[in-house]
């Protein structure tokens, strides 16, 4: 059911995409992304991984996910991605994108892909009416970035309970839905406006993207709250060049992320200056802003940022940025992107860095990403367009690396806990070969699966448990018999040897 609403909202989306997509200013190569068949050429050693070819559920054909770095530390949070590959579908032939959840060692736990091409963002689990969600965006997505969709809920068993739909004709952009405890959820919104731009050198009634956040009553659909940055960020802060086409849209702000703190005025990211804003709940007035080229707050060389991600609240006074610093061509650049946490002092007006995150290989990712703080100061990161996630502890040691297969990017990742239940029951293939019997079990999404009985018998109402149980290995487990069956069943069982649900009786090919 939800691949069917999906393939329906993606292709309805993409028809009502043109117009506010068409014309936005590639700029310069900060500004655009590679296409996914330029990212496979420039780093081969990570092409030719195979898909997950699944036998009990040959419709499912996740990305592999590869743990490639690991120091052994383990818990219960379990890595969140939205594999897409863009454009280039082509890429990465046989594979599909969509929404992933796997663990930390690499193995798909949740696979639900997306028909027709379109992506899916922003995959994570939140708070809805005080009990755990799955949230995502899903829509169509235009090459530079905008998305035109809605946001999704999911209960613990992966039905969809709510949509979060923009307000006033507006549409969710792919960046951020972000839940609130007051059952409210924070969107971004790229509208177009016309403004004189005479003063940047372009034309008097040129066409402008704005970025507006809305906060939206998530039962009601009721827009509560809205910002536009228009009426508060002038164009000229901008870092990004006019469009070559005098009739294109100057995205001068590109809003990126929405964060709130306790008294509920609003930290928005804004990739196209560089700047993140403080914004008074109560005015919509820009209380201070960090980085870009109205900075109130001196930074140096290394605290500065550039086309920076995911601005969050971490502490008292202090925000934690994703710092793509994609300021300058790749071959001419002599940074790279990490994580910075500030802390901001208005009345003193200062923000001192006070702590960064650096993969060793000095990753650039141009476009996307963001950073998760983790108990104890460390982070969880998502590398945007290079498709890598990582863990650091609280001294920036590196603890996690894995990626996607190239030709993906996930426009952010998460490490979080997630209890579900998978609707249905276990599938079940079977194999008999060579004298003996090859067994292969899934429950697409299912949490709590320890180990797989395997139950074999004359016939399917006479099944008997078949070998020890199996560990649990991933969305598909393989489980290899010395004798064959007529039918063969599989049994989940939890940490406690507790059934959970068994498959339908099969007979073995």
């Amino acid at each position: 059911m939800l691949g069917a609403t999906l393939a329906a909202l993606a292709l309805g989306a993409l028809a009502a995409c043109g117009d506010d997509d068409e014309g936005a200013a590639p700029g310069t190569r900060a500004s655009t992304q590679p296409t996914t068949a330029e990212r496979a050429k420039e780093a081969p050693e990570r092409s030719g991984e195979p898909v997950t070819e699944l036998q009990s559920r040959p419709d499912l054909r996740p990305p592999e996910i590869v743990v490639d770095r690991s120091d052994g530390v383990r818990d219960d949070g379990l890595v969140f991605l939205s594999p897409r590959a863009g454009e280039d579908v082509e890429a990465v032939p046989g594979h599909q994108q969509g929404a992933l959840i796997a663990d930390q060692e690499g193995r798909v736990v949740w696979f639900e892909p997306v028909p027709g091409g379109e992506p899916v963002t922003d995959v994570r689990v939140q708070e809805y009416r005080g009990e755990p969600v799955l949230t995502f965006w899903r829509g169509a997505a235009s090459k530079f970035g905008i998305g035109r969709g809605e946001g999704v809920l999911l209960d613990r068993s992966y039905r969809e309970i709510a949509t979060v739909q923009a307000g006033d004709g507006h549409t969710v952009d792919l960046h951020e839905i972000r839940l609130t405890p007051r059952g409210t959820a924070l969107v971004t919104i790229y509208s177009r406006a016309r403004r004189d731009l005479t003063a940047l050198g372009g034309r008097g009634d040129a066409q402008v993207t704005q970025g507006i956040v809305q906060e939206i009553d998530v039962a009601s659909g009721e827009v509560l709250f809205e910002w536009r940055s228009l009426d508060h960020v002038d164009p000229e802060e901008s870092v990004m060049p006019l469009p070559e086409d005098p009739e294109g849209s100057f995205d001068y702000f590109h809003i990126n992320s929405i964060d709130e703190a306790e008294d509920g005025d609003l930290l928005v990211s804004a990739r196209n200056t560089s700047t993140v804003y403080a914004i008074d709940r109560d005015t919509g007035d820009v209380r201070w802003r960090l980085g870009g080229k109205k900075s109130d707050f001196p930074l140096d060389e290394q605290a500065d940022i550039g086309w920076q991600h995911d601005a969050r609240w971490v502490g008292p006074g202090q925000v934690q940025i994703f710092d793509n610093a994609a300021e300058v061509e790749e071959d001419e650049r002599q940074t790279a992107s990490s994580v910075k946490t500030f802390a901001v002092d208005p009345a003193a007006g200062t923000a001192r860095l006070l702590q960064r995150f650096e993969q060793p290989e000095r990753l650039w990712a141009q476009s996307q990403g963001n950073a998760q703080r983790l108990d104890g100061g460390g982070a969880f990161v998502g590398w945007g367009s290079l498709g890598r996630f990582s863990r650091f502890d609280g001294t920036g040691r590196l603890l996690l690396s894995g990626h996607i297969p190239e030709g993906y990017d996930s426009y952010r990742a998460y490490l979080q806990r997630w209890d579900a239940q998978a609707p249905g029951r276990p599938r079940v293939a079977a194999t008999a070969e060579g004298g003996g019997l090859s067994v292969y079990v899934s429950w697409n999404g299912a949490t709590e699966v320890a180990e797989w009985q395997v139950l074999a018998g004359d016939g399917p109402d006479s099944l008997e448990p078949m070998g020890e149980p199996a560990p649990w290995d991933g969305l598909e487990t393989t489980i290899e018999l010395p004798s064959p069956a007529p039918y063969v069943a599989v049994r989940a069982l939890d940490a406690d040897g507790a059934p959970l649900a068994t498959s339908a009786a099969v007979r073995p090919d």
